[in-house]
Formats: structure tokens, sequence, C-alpha cells
């Protein structure tokens, strides 16, 4: 069950709005504070619940060996770029390579532990980060969603391997392929200050 309050275009691409939609009780309740409030409080909620080690809480479990799914569909490609307006973060045309993948509710975005091979960008739809403990129990991270860069950790060389990252909703992603313009992104000017600011605010966000 959930509050939403999200729009859906004619491929199901939520396009504006929030959607809680999970069996957690912090966001039902952060859902209706965040309405009365202001984001200031969930936030805070949000923040507190990612500091808990937990079990591995997974209602999913690992759903297929392909972690995403590639769409050909160019018309909705089109929308989506220039909806988010992806390709003005890169000095260079990334509109010949940038790809479509879709990740069901409850299929894996990223295996954790694999090798990066492409840059991805979380256009619509939300997700749950984690990480694993050598005690079995795993640690939850963030809950990505929309505008959300995934593996620029990994291109920057900080971290070497990804992370767990699962859908809890249909998940749009743009992808950059790591071996058709990896070089060019790391010397990128444009993308870099972008990337500072973007690593900057997400860090911000966790104090």
């Amino acid at each position: 069950g959930g509050v939403a309050c999200r729009q859906q275009d004619g491929n199901g691409v939520v396009m504006s709005g929030v959607t809680v939609q999970n069996n957690f009780p912090f966001f039902h309740a952060g859902s209706f504070l965040s309405s009365a409030c202001g984001g200031l409080i969930i936030d805070f909620i949000i923040s507190c619940v990612l500091l808990l080690e937990v079990g591995d809480i997974s209602e999913f479990g690992e759903k297929g060996l392909n972690v995403l799914k590639e769409l050909h569909d160019r018309a909705l490609l089109r929308r989506l770029l220039d909806r988010t307006g992806f390709a003005d973060y890169f000095s260079f045309p990334v509109e010949g390579i940038v790809q479509l993948y879709r990740a069901a509710r409850g299929e894996l975005i990223l295996h954790e532990g694999e090798t990066v091979d492409k840059l991805l960008y979380l256009v619509s739809g939300r997700a749950r980060l984690s990480e694993s403990l050598p005690n079995g129990k795993s640690v939850l991270l963030d809950f990505p969603q929309d505008d959300y860069f995934i593996g620029e950790m990994e291109l920057l060389g900080v971290r070497g391997a990804t992370l767990k990252m699962q859908a809890l909703e249909t998940c749009y992603l743009l992808a950059l392929p790591a071996d058709l313009c990896w070089d060019q992104l790391l010397s990128d000017v444009r993308f870099l200050r972008f990337l500072c600011v973007y690593i900057g605010n997400k860090e911000r966000k966790k104090v």
C-alpha cells in the first residue's frame, strides 16, 4: 500500500510527483508528515532509518540472472532525454550512445560486488541500496529515486565494485557504456564539475 501522487505516461514511466509504496511504517508516516510539514521531517526520518543495521529485509529475493532489461524504444528514450536534460550534463554528444533500461519491481539493478560497466542514471522509479556485512546482515544505505546517478564513484575509482541495488517499483534508467565513453567522461570538464556538486549534495543529505 502507499500514497500515490505521480502521473504516468503511456509507457508507465512516472513523469512527476512522489509515490510512496512499501511495507515500512516509517514511510507511511513520513508521507503524511512530508505533505503536512515539508521535506525536512521526512529527510530526518529517512536519515535515522538508514543509520540502523538491519537484516536482509528483501521480500523479493534474487530475481533473475540478468540485472537490467534494455529497451529499444527510441521515442521513449527521446522523451526521457528531453524531460531530464540528461545530455546537458556533458560537453560531448551522448544521444548516439545512451541506452535505456528497465527494472521491474523486485529485480536487481546491480548485483553486489560486480564490476561496473556503465554509468547509470535513474530517471523514474525507486530502489533500495544496501551493503552486505561479514556477519550476514546488510546495511541499508539509501533509497534512490528520480535523478540519481549510479556508478559515479566507480567511474572515479573510489569504489572498485558495486553495492546491491534492488527496484522497489518499476525503474527506468539511462546508461552510458564504459567501453564507449569512460575516457571522455573522465576528461569532460562540464560533467566533472557537475559531478562534484552532485556528490557534495548527496553527502550533505547523509549528515
